[in-house]
């Protein structure tokens, strides 16, 4: 692919292993995290040539798909949460990114290269990577709190509160 940053920077290139076909995997950019700033960033890096690589140990769509409707995606009316990481995911892999289900468990940084580990102990070599952490909201304890999520227990009165109008 093309390994040039706008910047005139480079990429480093994969080590002699993974050249060589043996077990290690390189990509260009790999990015931990399939929610919507993950595949944003894929999205731009798959634009510039990049081979990349999509990381994630859930669903996609980060806090988006907990919710039950989104009214303010620009271009969308409506749209339920899982729906809008579905069209996250289906739109990087359009670009030609692979798409991953699997945790990290571990970086490791060498000279200019990154080895990233999964859950199950491959190794994967990367020009570079981004990390996208999701996060998680902080419940009560209510009993219900966890489980109605989304669908009456708000975790986002700017985001959800227009449901509860009237």
């Amino acid at each position: 692919g093309n390994n040039v940053w706008g910047n005139g920077g480079r990429l480093p290139g994969p080590t002699k292993a993974a050249t060589e076909g043996e077990t290690m995997e390189y990509f260009e950019l790999l990015v931990i995290g399939a929610g919507p700033a993950g595949l944003t960033a894929t999205d731009y890096g798959q634009r510039t040539g990049l081979h990349c690589l999509v990381l994630e140990k859930e669903a996609p769509g980060g806090q988006a798909k907990l919710t039950d409707m989104i009214e303010n995606w620009p271009g969308t009316l409506s749209i339920n949460g899982f729906e809008l990481g579905q069209n996250f995911l289906q739109h990087a892999g359009h670009l030609g990114a692979e798409i991953r289900s699997s945790e990290v468990s571990h970086i490791r940084l060498e000279h200019d290269l990154r080895f990233v580990t999964t859950g199950d102990g491959q190794e994967i070599e990367a020009g570079a990577v981004i990390i996208t952490l999701d996060s998680s909201h902080s419940h009560l304890g209510d009993p219900g709190a966890v489980e109605f999520t989304g669908r009456g227990v708000s975790v986002c009165a700017d985001m959800e509160g227009v449901s509860y109008r009237g």
